[in-house]
């Protein structure tokens, strides 16, 4: 029996209210797009079925995590019978790959500056692949031309991850983030806005679908675009991960699910509208 995924909260994409077939015969046409079949089962065919039935997926109000959401079906069609969408933060108060190590969640996207800070902590967190690469801007307010002008600044950084991300950006051009920037910690998106606007902070770092927003509302202008600008554009913003646990007791559980996300990262990669409307 497959359970549908819960309500995605902040994300409004609420799985159980979804026609089955609708969700099939979108997914189906994004991947003739992308010249993928979703149920194209060749080579899955020819493997053992995964040890495990279930797959557990942390989602968050995020738009970078929507090639997990395309992936359902797909997870289906690779034996899954399970697909759990744990959400955060109403189901998990962890982001990956914490919520990996807590056991609430078994593979998913995780961040790329998270995941390497476990990893040198010793935490048993596998990197499988990468997802895709940049999806963070940094912002800041007028006046402020460039990443440089960040020294003596105050820069709004709510965890030490986004803090790593932007003292990568202003130490690429030659700032001491340690002894030129004033951080701050005001952790409520709602806040940065006009903190942004009255000058108490002058830079904070956005993640879709809040650097649209901003544009859209002609709040701040972007510094760095990990999408466009290089090199940052060149790496992996997000990057598929796992435990160490779960990669060893479900091999062949973990490469079909590892399949199904990188069809969903091409099937939005080839056809970003129609994936929007899923």
């Amino acid at each position: 029996m497959r359970k549908e995924s819960p309500a995605f909260g902040a994300c409004d994409l609420q799985a159980k209210h979804w026609q089955r077939r609708d969700f099939m015969r979108g997914v189906a046409a994004l991947a003739g797009a992308a010249g993928l079949s979703a149920y194209d089962m060749r080579f899955a065919a020819a493997e053992p079925p995964p040890e495990t039935t279930k797959v557990r997926i942390h989602v968050a109000p995020v738009t970078c995590i929507a090639p997990e959401i395309v992936a359902q079906e797909l997870l289906y069609a690779e034996g899954f019978t399970e697909v759990q969408f744990v959400n955060f933060p109403k189901e998990t108060q962890l982001w990956p790959p914490e919520s990996f190590l807590a056991g609430e969640t078994d593979i998913g996207f995780s961040f790329s500056p998270t995941d390497i800070r476990f990893i040198d902590a010793g935490a048993p967190v596998v990197i499988l692949a990468a997802a895709h690469n940049g999806c963070v801007e940094l912002v800041a307010r007028n006046g402020i031309r460039s990443t440089r002008d960040l020294k003596g600044k105050t820069v709004n950084a709510p965890v030490i991850d986004s803090k790593i991300f932007i003292s990568m950006f202003a130490a690429y051009v030659g700032v001491n983030t340690e002894k030129d920037i004033n951080w701050v910690s005001w952790p409520n998106w709602d806040d940065q806005i006009p903190f942004l606007e009255q000058g108490k902070i002058d830079a904070f770092m956005a993640g879709p679908p809040g650097g649209l927003e901003l544009r859209q509302q002609g709040i701040g202008h972007v510094l760095v675009n990990t999408t466009t600008d290089n090199p940052w554009s060149q790496y992996a913003c997000c990057l598929v991960a796992s435990t160490k646990e779960f990669v060893r007791r479900y091999p062949v559980a973990t490469k079909r699910a590892l399949r199904a996300l990188l069809k969903g990262v091409d099937l939005c990669a080839s056809d970003p509208v129609r994936a929007a409307r899923l």
